[in-house]
């Protein structure tokens, strides 16, 4: 099994306004998973008043990418076992 990943900052249509502020723009990670030449594919957004951040994930996916890449499962149930 193989993990990769890739930040964008995606440009929003029109400005995104809470009371929190505004922004024109979203930091999101598209992250891919391939086995056997199939590919799933996920994202993530960041989230300021969270304090996550693309920066967070991509720590996060390269700590353990080679755990990851190293477990046999078939269903996500069974990831999350």
């Amino acid at each position: 099994m193989k993990i990769s990943w890739k930040s964008y900052n995606l440009e929003l249509v029109r400005p995104f306004v809470i009371k929190h502020g505004s922004r024109t723009h979203q930091p999101t990670l598209i992250v891919c998973i391939e086995r056997d030449g199939i590919k799933g594919y996920g994202e993530a957004s960041a989230i300021h008043y969270y304090h996550v951040s693309v920066d967070l994930f991509e720590s996060v996916l390269g700590k353990y990418k080679d755990v990851f890449e190293q477990m046999s499962w078939d269903t996500p149930a069974e990831l999350w076992m």
